[in-house]
């Protein structure tokens, strides 16, 4: 299945309600790093974060969405960066 590239409204960065922080549990390579860091730094919300995921090659995974309460879910995507390893990456939203 293929899916239409969409732009962000946010792309700019001019609606990002908060800039999400990369708290690295695993001792990531610097490259892998500054790369999260600087698909972190336009994710704001987490239809950016599905359509980041889309775009990698392979495309990112969703693993699973977990409810936590009526207003928080946490987020799992399995992320897998040429020559490396796959990396889980877990967002908290609200």
């Amino acid at each position: 299945m293929a899916f239409a590239p969409v732009p962000s409204p946010c792309a700019d960065g001019s609606c990002l309600v908060s800039h999400i922080e990369l708290d690295d549990r695993v001792g990531l390579a610097p490259e892998l790093r500054a790369e999260l860091e600087r698909a972190l730094a336009r994710q704001g919300m987490l239809a950016d974060v599905v359509r980041w995921a889309c775009e990698q090659s392979p495309p990112a995974e969703l693993v699973e969405v977990v409810q936590q309460d009526e207003y928080t879910l946490d987020v799992i995507v399995r992320w897998r960066p040429p020559a490396a390893d796959p990396v889980h990456l877990v967002y908290d939203t609200t």
